[in-house]
């Protein structure tokens, strides 16, 4: 059994232990984690992927140790805390201004996350007269904020967004979000691909893209590559056929 799971089924047990009324099935509306999930994850059926530690850590733990502990298990992810003595670990979590957010808050958002943030002029520019509303819904929501008169930034350098459907929303985003224009440029791309496997094929396609996922994030870390021009990258896989029935 893995350190990971091993851990995160004895927070798991003090968590239940430390609650009078607490069952899995609390659990699983608390984190958003799904009590099939819990159950495997309990039984040592499966070790979980990021999101789902991402979900249940915060609600397992205080939260300067649930980052500390989602750090240790993904150091790949670790960079993507701000590690300072005065602000400490962030982690956002705005489950439900995400779950209904516009195509033109995506932009703002994401444009946003930049190191340096982001103009209101060139906000507005690029999306014209949605950009306002966008932006005064934000700031609302305190998903970002304005400490220099005219320039906007999230509210944490550096944003993960925990939850399935909050993800699956944000693909979409991006979809919707796509420049046409610009699909022969470097760092446009789209491809969609199925076909029949086994489950070695599917093994070994996971593989890749865990590694490309892996590469992606060192890129976006790396200070030396990083600049004025933003670019957001999705990713999805998932099953037609998952029983594999001929028929």
């Amino acid at each position: 059994m893995g350190e990971l799971l091993k851990e995160l089924q004895e927070l798991i047990e003090a968590w239940l232990g430390s609650r009078k009324y607490a069952n899995l099935s609390v659990l699983a509306r608390i984190s958003g984690v799904s009590y099939p999930t819990l159950r495997r994850i309990v039984q040592g059926e499966m070790t979980p992927a990021l999101q789902t530690v991402l979900q249940l850590a915060p609600v397992l733990q205080e939260q300067s140790q649930a980052q500390s502990f989602v750090a240790r298990h993904f150091p790949e992810v670790a960079k993507l805390y701000r590690l300072t003595d005065r602000q400490g670990y962030a982690l956002l979590n705005a489950n439900e201004v995400f779950q209904s957010m516009s195509k033109e808050e995506f932009l703002v958002f994401s444009m946003a996350a930049q190191k340096r943030g982001i103009s209101r002029n060139r906000l507005a520019q690029r999306l014209g007269e949605g950009a306002e509303d966008a932006i005064q819904r934000l700031l609302d929501a305190e998903l970002i904020i304005e400490p220099i008169p005219g320039r906007l930034q999230t509210k944490d350098e550096n944003v993960l967004i925990a939850g399935l459907d909050n993800t699956l929303h944000r693909i979409k985003l991006a979809v919707d979000a796509f420049d046409r224009q610009r699909e022969q440029e470097y760092g446009s791309y789209y491809g969609l691909f199925s076909n029949g496997l086994n489950d070695e094929g599917i093994k070994a396609a996971h593989r890749v893209l865990r590694e490309a996922e892996s590469k992606l994030m060192s890129i976006f870390q790396d200070e030396g590559l990083q600049g004025p021009k933003i670019l957001y990258h999705a990713m999805i896989s998932s099953f037609i056929d998952a029983k594999g029935e001929v028929p």
